[in-house]
């Protein structure tokens, strides 16, 4: 027995025998993909649901015990529930009636089409469903709302698992649209959760090869874990991927997220917040790794996030500089990390690596807007900065254990924005900072804007900016070594050594102004005089004060001394190398230690510096 379409089948002159097999050539028309083999189960009284099961009439009247049903093993295909994908036709009806026929446990083909959907759709407590597009289209047409949402029955339900979708399209009204294209959410089990045995996930969402484009936001998953984005491309869409509320263990790798732009501040690539408060409740081991984010306010936004890792991405942001907009204290960031008062324990929000990645125009800036110190434990290293306009990464208030290392910045317009490679915020403490490199464009390597910054270590930096190496206005207590560069600052003083003759009633007595040093810092004492003692034997002294430094020996005697062995016109070129032991003022004064009776005579073009190396 042989029908061209669904309507015949369903309308006969007779009854078929027990187990008699037809063939469906299609569901509308022959070889529209909706055909295949059916028996005839005579004693079945199951509903129709328009692919593999369907009710007849014999001769007008309705059948109430018979049924055809559909010979398959495994996976469904759409266009059996009457799909046609031909982006006109609505598919609603199909696809609600498919993914509730599938239910736990299945696959669904649905082939090449585009499948325009009217209204979105809503499933409770499906688990295990794997969506096979082969490069399919499904177009929401319609605004507000969520394309296919998938929760869990509460309160029953503790977790869903296992939903996938495998190389769809999925097509917008546009990133204004108000819509969003997928969303997964689990539950709390209780008002205010206080650890992770109070939610209920949605767990082990899979999206591979899949393209959305032209919503308001792509995906979001509320209370999930096991979560995995994999090779896909969203773009056009206001904002990206957003993980709201408790979420762990998930990855979004080898992903293109480019967003629509430049009219939509506020706008992410990835966002991840939690409304819940308390250490357990916090988002963590999210891993962003492989991935171009670019066209959004927000490359990655994060509040309250532990163990994650943004590894080897591209990363820009939506808007080349513009002075009115930045006056009115608007920043577009690569990545922007907060804490705020939701984490009870500081320690908590912690481990988090953001490394090897391309970040054009927008900074990394990790933000504190509690009172309290955030422990990070964390690690900024081997970044690339290009096109940047302002810092490159910033860091505080009240930050701790962080390690920034191997940054390379250039700097674009405007000079008269003081952009530094890294600036550090006050009340900010065991920061270790090395391996920094910059254009002509930077204005400082490193910037500490605040005070109270302590046990802060700053190394092998090479800065081709014209200003100094490191602006410590609040001259904090930091640690120093390794600077070079080409228009560095120089801190000297100097003090002339006034001609006379010198004696015991009539001391030589000359003190430099001080200059600021940090810990570890490196410099020169220098002496250069002509000098006449009446007495052999005499001994000049060069003393230091307001900073603790080291100065080596001289062969056989303190470098801190110069003896007179013999009388008569000498003169002099003395210079002493020394290190800082601290951060403060350093000044140095020079006098006569024993005038034997006689007296020392001073000429013309001698005198007494103090300077540090270059930084």
């Amino acid at each position: 027995m042989t029908f061209n379409n669904v309507s015949a089948m369903k309308t006969l002159s007779a009854l078929p025998s027990s187990n008699e097999i037809c063939t469906l050539l299609g569901y509308y028309a022959q070889d529209d993909k909706g055909g295949g083999e059916f028996y005839w189960d005579a004693n079945s009284t199951e509903a129709d649901n328009l692919g593999t099961i369907f009710t007849v009439t014999v001769g007008g009247t309705p059948v109430i015990t018979g049924r055809w049903k559909r010979v398959y093993t495994s996976s469904l295909n759409i266009r059996w529930f009457g799909a046609k994908g031909d982006g006109i036709s609505a598919d609603d009806t199909a696809f609600t009636k498919c993914i509730q026929t599938a239910g736990s446990g299945s696959e669904i083909l649905l082939g090449r089409g585009n499948y325009r959907l009217t209204a979105g759709l809503s499933f409770a407590g499906y688990s295990n469903v794997r969506f096979v597009g082969n490069r399919c289209t499904i177009t929401a047409d319609f605004s507000g709302g969520t394309l296919f949402t998938f929760t869990l029955n509460q309160p029953a339900q503790q977790r869903a698992e296992g939903i996938e979708f495998v190389e769809v399209t999925f097509q917008g009204k546009g990133y204004d649209s108000g819509t969003t294209c997928l969303s997964f959410s689990g539950y709390p089990k209780v008002a205010n959760p206080a650890g992770p045995e109070d939610y209920n996930y949605y767990a082990a969402v899979r999206i591979i090869q899949c393209n959305i484009a032209n919503f308001d936001t792509a995906i979001k998953f509320n209370i999930c874990r096991n979560i995995l984005v994999d090779n896909c491309w969203i773009l056009g869409n206001k904002n990206g991927i957003y993980f709201q509320d408790k979420h762990a263990e998930s990855m979004v790798r080898d992903t293109v997220i480019y967003c629509a732009g430049s009219a939509n501040a506020g706008s992410y690539g990835i966002k991840s917040e939690s409304s819940y408060s308390g250490d357990y409740n916090t988002n963590e081991g999210l891993v962003i790794e492989g991935c171009t984010l670019d066209q959004a306010q927000y490359g990655i936004y994060a509040r309250n996030a532990i163990f994650w890792k943004v590894i080897g991405n591209y990363i820009g942001t939506q808007l080349s500089f513009d002075s009115a907009l930045y006056g009115t204290g608007y920043r577009a960031y690569s990545i922007l990390l907060e804490r705020d008062n939701a984490l009870v324990t500081p320690a908590n929000s912690r481990t988090n690596t953001i490394a090897n990645n391309n970040i054009y125009q927008g900074a990394i800036k990790i933000s504190n807007l509690t009172t309290g110190i955030w422990s990070l434990l964390s690690e900024i290293s081997d970044n690339l900065f290009s096109g940047m306009n302002d810092n490159a990464i910033q860091i505080g208030p009240r930050m701790a254990h962080l390690n920034i290392t191997g940054a390379y910045v250039e700097k674009v317009s405007p000079t008269s924005v003081n952009g530094a490679i890294v600036e550090l915020d006050s009340d900010s403490t065991v920061i270790n900072i090395s391996k920094l490199t910059s254009n002509q464009s930077v204005v400082n390597a490193v910037n500490i804007k605040g005070a109270n910054v302590t046990f802060t270590n700053i190394e092998g930096i090479v800065h081709a900016g014209s200003s100094a190496i490191i602006n410590n206005p609040s001259n904090n207590s930091i640690t120093v070594s390794n600077m070079q560069g080409n228009g560095l600052s120089i801190q000297k003083a100097f003090a002339n050594i006034p001609v006379n003759t010198y004696s015991s009633s009539n001391p030589l007595s000359i003190i430099t102004a001080s200059i600021p040093v940090y810990n570890g810092m490196k410099g020169r004492i220098t002496l250069v005089g002509a000098f006449n003692p009446s007495v052999a034997g005499q001994v000049l002294q060069l003393a230091t004060s307001g900073v603790s430094v080291t100065i080596p020996n001289a062969p056989g005697n303190s470098a801190q001394f110069h003896t007179l062995y013999s009388t008569g016109m000498r003169m002099i070129c003395h210079v002493i190398p020394f290190t800082a032991n601290a951060t403060g003022s350093l000044s140095v004064s020079l006098a006569v230690l024993n005038y034997l009776g006689g007296t020392t005579g001073v000429d013309y073009h001698s005198f007494l510096t103090i300077e540090t190396d270059a930084y």
